[in-house]
C-alpha cells in the first residue's frame, strides 16, 4: 500500500522569500478513549454488547441513560421529607446502585393538586417527547375535597392516556395506589372509616382503569394503613409518609422497573 503524500503549504518570510512547509499527517486514534475506532487488543477494550440498556452506533460504548417522569401531588414530591427522600429519587438511587444509568427524575406534582389541576398543568408543559418510564399517583385531594367520584374516574382516565402517550408503551407506565390517610394522626377526630372506604373505592376505580389499559397498578401504600401502630411511617406533619415508608414504595417501584429493562 502506498504511503500518503505529505501535505504541503506555502508561506512567505518578511523578506518576501517563499517557504515550503510539510504539514504533519493526521493520525487515527485507536484507543479505549476513542470509541469510533476501538482497538483490537482483546476483551479489555472490546465495546459493550448492544442491548436494551445500551445505545446503538457510537453510543454502543456507553450505558443508555434512562428517564423517569413522575406525575402526582404531595405524595410524589415527598411533602415533609427531603427531596432526595421522595419515592422518585429513592427509586432512581436504587436503580443506580443496581448498575443502571438513570437521570434525575422529572417530577410534575404539587401539594393539594387534584386530577383536574394536574391535567391543566400538563397542558403546554415542555415535556420530552418520550420517557422510559412514567408514574402516576393522584386522587387523594379529590377525595379530601369531596369531589364527585365520577369526576375522578373521568379525569384519571385522561391522565393515564397522557401518561401512556409519553411512554414507549402501556407496560412502561406504573400507577401507585393512594395512601389511606384516614389511618394517620392527622385524621384524628374525623370519620376515619368513611375516609378509608372512599380511598379504597378510588383505588378500585384506578385499578380497573389500569387493567383496561394494560398498565401496572402497584399497591405501594398498603403498608401505610398500619401507621397508627408505627409512628415511624409518617413524616413530622403526621399526614404524609416518612422517608422510611417511602423507601418501601421505592423498593416496589424499582423492582417493577427493573423487570422492564
Amino acid at each position: 500500500m502506498k504511503s500518503a503524500t505529505p501535505a504541503r503549504t506555502e508561506r512567505y518570510d518578511r523578506a518576501g522569500n517563499r517557504q515550503s512547509i510539510v504539514l504533519p499527517q493526521p493520525t487515527t486514534l485507536s484507543s479505549p478513549t476513542n470509541p469510533l475506532n476501538p482497538p483490537n487488543h482483546g476483551s479489555d477494550f472490546a465495546p459493550l454488547k448492544r442491548g436494551p440498556n445500551v445505545r446503538e452506533g457510537v453510543g454502543s460504548y456507553f450505558c443508555r441513560m434512562h428517564h423517569l417522569l413522575c406525575l402526582g401531588d404531595s405524595y410524589t414530591i415527598g411533602e415533609a421529607v427531603l427531596l432526595t427522600e421522595s419515592f422518585p429519587y429513592q427509586t432512581v438511587q436504587r436503580l443506580r446502585r443496581a448498575g443502571l444509568s438513570f437521570a434525575a427524575p422529572e417530577i410534575i406534582a404539587k401539594t393539594g393538586w387534584t386530577t383536574d389541576e394536574l391535567l391543566q398543568h400538563l397542558e403546554g408543559y415542555p415535556l420530552l417527547p418520550r420517557y422510559d418510564f412514567v408514574t402516576l399517583l393522584i386522587g387523594v385531594n379529590n377525595q379530601y375535597r369531596g369531589y364527585a367520584v365520577e369526576q375522578f374516574e373521568k379525569e384519571f382516565a385522561l391522565l393515564l392516556t397522557k401518561a401512556i402517550g409519553l411512554a414507549a408503551s402501556p407496560q412502561e407506565v406504573f400507577v401507585l395506589s393512594i395512601p389511606d390517610w384516614g389511618a394517620t394522626p392527622f385524621a384524628a377526630g374525623r370519620d376515619t372509616q368513611k375516609i378509608s372506604t372512599e380511598i379504597a373505592h378510588y383505588n378500585h376505580l384506578a385499578y380497573n382503569i389500569c387493567t383496561q389499559n394494560a398498565v401496572s397498578f402497584l399497591h405501594t401504600a398498603s403498608s401505610f394503613g398500619v401507621v397508627k401502630n408505627n409512628a415511624a411511617l409518617t413524616a413530622c406533619d403526621g399526614l404524609h409518609p416518612s422517608a422510611k415508608e417511602l423507601e418501601q414504595w421505592s423498593a416496589t417501584l424499582a423492582a417493577a422497573l427493573q423487570q422492564r429493562l
